[in-house]
């Protein structure tokens, strides 16, 4: 009970850390801060699980082992954990391009 209280201050801290810089990013025009900014808006739709995976291989530089154990689980959970975790923040990094529902081409028939 004790870690799982400790996860949940960690996330909340993780969580005010990463909105006070989002809100420090100024949009100035260049690419480092666009990129900034779209990270930021792709970890705010990450779960708060997501977001401690990733936190404890980038920010905290922990191993498996240590982040496996800060997470009560084992290495080969956590891995699969960052991996899908990873894949998700990919996924909303990417940008959105509009499906268009072109019709289907129609086969042209001769009717001799």
């Amino acid at each position: 009970m004790v870690n799982q209280v400790r996860g949940m201050w960690r996330r909340r801290a993780l969580d005010v850390r990463v909105a006070a810089q989002g809100d420090a990013v100024e949009a100035d025009g260049s690419i480092g801060a666009a990129v900034r900014l779209d990270l930021a808006r792709a970890w705010r739709t990450l779960s708060a699980a997501d977001r401690e995976v990733l936190a404890l291989a980038a920010f905290d530089a922990l191993t498996c082992e240590q982040a496996a154990r800060v997470l009560g689980c084992r290495p080969s959970a956590y891995t699969t954990r960052l991996s899908r975790a990873r894949k998700r923040l990919r996924a909303a990094l990417e940008p959105t391009t509009p499906r268009t529902n072109a019709p289907a081409r129609v086969k042209e028939q001769s009717w001799i």
